[in-house]
C-alpha cells in the first residue's frame, strides 16, 4: 500500500508470495503503491517521503479513510509539523497542505475503488505489509473489504505490527483478523492452512484471542527461503506508466539481523525490533539469488537490504560479485570500521554506494552512540571510499544524552581539514525510537518519552494504546535538547562543505604523489597553509605509515625512530593540517591516485525518481546557512 517506495519491489511481499506458490498456493501481489502514485502524480507522492516520518503526514491522508473520522484542529496539527525540510525545497506551506488534502481526498476514492475490485476478483484473504507511512492506508483497504464481504480473511504484517505496536492495532481495529509479529515468511504457508482447516494460527501469528505478549517469530535458516518473486511488480510498473520516471532497481537479502548490536546495541537505532541476531545465507546460495533476479527482470542494479554486512561476506561473497558478468551494482550497509582492503573489495564487488554508519566524527559524541568505532575510524574509511570512487551515505547526528556543545564546536574547527571528502548528507537531530536502548533504557539516560505528538492527530485511540502504538517518541515537554552556538557553527561548516564539494567547480584537493624519494602533497583546502608541501626522509615515511590511524608509539617502533623526532614530525604535518589528531592517534589526511568520479545521486543503485534532483547550488537557503 501507499507510501511504500516505487523504485524497487517489496522484497516482503515477494518472500511471501514465493513461499505461497513454492507450496502450490495461488497468489498475487497487489502494488496499490504504484496505482495511487500514478492516480495523483509521482511528485505529489514522493513529498510523503521527503517528510518527517514521525510527522505522519502520509498516515493523515489515509486516516479519514480508515477510521472515518478527520483531524479536529487542523491549524494546531499543522504547526506541529517540521516544516523546515519543505522550505528548504522551495515549498510552501500553503502549497504543502493543499498538496495534502489533495491526496487525502484521492485516498479516499482509491481505497473504495481498491477494494470493489478486490471483491470482484473473488479474493479471500487480504494480507498487507506495513512499514512506516503504509499503516493507515492498510488498515483503510482492509476495513472497507471487511464492510463489502465480512468472509474475506484479513492479515497485517510488517516493522509497524511488530511487538506492542501489533497488539495495540489488534486492540483498536477489529476488522484485522490475523497480525504477524516478526518474520512470517516460513509461516505464511501454515497460516493459509490453519485458516482453510479452521484450526488456531501457528506460532507467531495474533489471532483475535489476544495474547499478553506478541509473539515473535524467527527464521533460523535462511537458506530455507524461497527466491522473491517480482513479477508482479514488474507488471503493474509497466502498466501504471511510471516506467517514464522511475529507473526501477531490485532488493536482496543476505543475512538478517545485527552482529554489532548483539555485542553493543547502538542507542539511538531501533531496527530489527527484537530480532537483533545475526543470521546469513550461504554465499553459493546468494550469489545464485543475484544471479537468478538478474537474469529473470534484466536489472543488474541491487539494494542489499542487511543492515550490516556479514564479516564472511568480505571472503566468500564478494570476490565472486566482482567476476560477474555483466557487473552488479549495489548499495550495501556496512560497518564502519572498514580496512582498506574491505573497501577495495566492495568497489570491486560493484558497491560503488555504501552506508557505513558513520554519523560523527568526534570519539566522545561516538562512545555516547556505543558505535564501536572512532572519529578517525570514521575519516579513513570517508578517505578510501573517495579513493575508490564510492559514494558515502552519512549523518552528523545531535541531540544525545549527555553530550556537550563544545564537541560540536570542536569537529566545526576539523572540518575545513576534510572538504576534499564527501561531505554529511545532513546535520539531523536523533530520533527516539522504539526497541532502541534510549527508549527500552529511558530511565537510564535520564529520559521520559512520550509518543510523537501526531498518533494523537492520526489515530483514534485512548492514550495508552497510542503509546503502544507509536514507534517515534520525543522526549516529554520541557526536557527539549536545545541547539548551542557550537551546534550552530557545526552547521555553517557543514554547509560550506556540501557547497564546496557540490558546486560543479573544481572541488578541494589533498592529494600525495609518492616519488619514492620524496612526497609531494597538492592542497587547495581553504585551510591550506601552502599549496604544495614537500616531505623527505623520516616525515615521508610517517606521513606513509598514517595512512591508517597511529600512535606516535606504534610508528616510532614500525620505523625504528625516537619517539620525540616522530612526535616533532607529527607536530609540523598537523600544524599544516595535514594529519587529523583524536584521542592521541593520526591519520593522514590526503588521498592517494587519479580519484575515480563518484556516482551521480540520480544513480542510486535502488532506483531513482527522474528528472535529477536539483543542483544545491539552486537553493538559496543553502548559502544562507552557509554565510555566503
Amino acid at each position: 500500500m501507499p507510501y511504500g517506495i516505487l523504485e524497487r519491489p517489496s522484497l516482503a511481499l515477494g518472500s511471501l508470495q514465493a513461499s505461497l506458490r513454492r507450496a502450490g498456493q495461488p497468489c498475487n501481489t497487489v502494488y496499490a503503491n504504484l496505482e495511487f502514485a500514478s492516480r495523483v502524480g509521482s511528485r505529489p507522492y514522493s513529498l510523503i517521503g521527503s517528510s518527517d516520518a514521525k510527522d505522519l503526514l502520509g498516515e493523515w491522508t489515509f486516516a479519514r479513510s480508515a477510521f472515518g473520522h478527520g483531524e479536529d484542529d487542523e491549524e494546531a496539527y499543522h504547526r506541529e509539523i517540521y516544516f523546515d525540510h519543505f522550505a528548504h525545497m522551495g515549498i510552501s506551506q500553503e502549497l504543502l497542505w493543499k498538496t495534502l488534502a489533495y491526496l487525502r481526498d484521492q485516498a479516499d476514492a482509491y481505497v473504495e475503488e481498491l477494494a470493489q475490485r478486490l471483491i470482484a476478483q473473488g479474493a479471500r484473504l487480504v494480507g498487507c505489509t506495513s512499514t512506516f507511512q503504509q499503516h493507515c492506508a492498510s488498515l483503510a483497504l482492509l476495513r472497507r473489504l471487511k464492510e463489502l464481504d465480512p468472509s474475506v480473511v484479513t492479515m497485517m504484517g510488517g516493522a509497524n505490527c511488530e511487538g506492542p505496536m501489533g497488539l495495540a492495532l489488534m486492540r483498536n481495529c477489529p476488522w484485522v483478523d490475523y497480525l504477524g509479529s516478526g518474520e512470517s515468511d516460513l509461516l505464511i504457508v501454515d497460516l493459509v492452512r490453519s485458516i482453510v482447516q479452521m484450526e488456531p494460527p501457528p506460532y507467531g501469528i495474533v489471532g483475535r484471542e489476544l495474547p499478553p505478549e506478541a509473539p515473535r517469530a524467527r527464521v533460523q535458516q535462511l537458506d530455507d527461503l524461497a527466491t522473491p518473486d517480482y513479477q508482479d511488480y514488474f507488471e503493474a510498473f509497466y502498466r501504471s506508466g511510471l516506467h517514464r520516471e522511475i529507473r526501477p532497481a531490485l532488493a536482496i537479502e543476505t543475512s538478517r539481523g545485527c552482529w554489532w548490536g548483539e555485542k553493543h546495541h547502538c542507542t539511538f537505532c531501533g531496527l530489527n525490533g527484537s530480532g537483533m541476531g545475526f543470521r546469513s545465507k550461504n554465499s553459493e546460495r546468494a550469489l545464485a539469488e543475484f544471479a537468478e533476479l538478474s537474469e529473470r527482470h534484466h536489472l543488474w542494479d541491487f539494494l542489499v537490504v542487511d543492515n550490516i554486512l556479514g564479516m564472511e561476506a568480505f571472503r566468500s561473497l564478494l570476490p565472486p560479485l566482482a567476476e560477474a558478468t555483466p557487473s552488479y551494482r549495489l548499495f550495501v550497509e556496512t560497518k564502519a570500521n572498514l580496512k582498506r582492503t574491505q573497501v577495495e573489495a566492495l568497489a570491486r564487488a560493484g558497491a560503488g554506494w555504501i552506508l557505513p554508519g558513520l554519523e560523527g566524527l568526534h570519539d566522545r559524541l561516538l562512545r555516547l552512540m556505543d558505535k564501536g568505532t572512532t572519529g578517525l575510524t570514521n575519516l579513513q574509511t570517508l578517505k578510501w571510499c573517495r579513493e575508490f570512487g564510492m559514494r558515502v551515505s552519512w549523518t552528523i547526528l545531535w541531540g544525545f544524552p549527555g553530550e556537550e556543545d563544545e564537541w560540536h564546536a570542536e569537529m566545526a574547527e576539523w572540518i575545513p581539514s576534510f572538504e576534499h571528502l564527501q561531505p554529511p548528507a545532513a546535520l539531523c537531530r536523533i530520533g527516539y525510537h522504539r526497541f532502541s536502548p534510549y527508549h527500552t533504557r529511558a530511565r537510564e539516560y535520564g529520559l521520559k518519552q512520550v509518543a510523537a505528538p501526531a498518533y494523537a492527530r492520526v489515530y483514534p485511540f485512548p492514550e495508552a494504546d497510542l503509546q503502544d502504538l507509536a514507534y517515534f517518541f520525543e522526549d516529554a515537554p520541557g526536557a527539549e535538547r536545545l541547539e548551542g552556538p557550537g551546534l550552530s557553527k557545526l552547521r555553517q561548516q557543514v554547509t560550506r562543505w556540501t557547497l564546496r564539494f557540490t558546486s560543479g567547480g573544481l572541488p578541494a584537493i589533498l592529494s600525495l604523489l609518492d616519488r619514492e624519494e620524496q612526497l609531494e602533497i597538492l592542497d587547495t583546502r581553504s585551510c591550506a597553509t601552502r599549496r604544495r608541501h614537500v616531505l623527505n626522509g623520516a616525515a615521508r615515511l610517517l606521513y606513509l605509515e598514517c595512512d591508517s590511524s597511529q600512535t606516535p608509539q606504534s610508528l616510532a617502533s614500525r620505523l625504528s625512530l625516537p619517539l620525540e623526532q616522530v612526535q616533532e614530525h607529527l607536530d609540523a604535518m598537523q600544524a599544516d593540517r595535514l594529519l587529523a589528531q583524536q584521542g592521541g592517534r593520526y591519520l593522514a589526511l590526503a588521498t592517494r591516485g587519479q580519484l575515480p568520479d563518484l556516482w551521480h545521486p540520480s544513480d542510486f543503485p535502488g532506483g531513482s525518481l527522474s528528472p535529477r534532483p536539483e543542483s544545491l547550488l539552486d537553493q538559496p537557503w543553502l548559502q544562507k546557512v552557509a554565510g555566503a
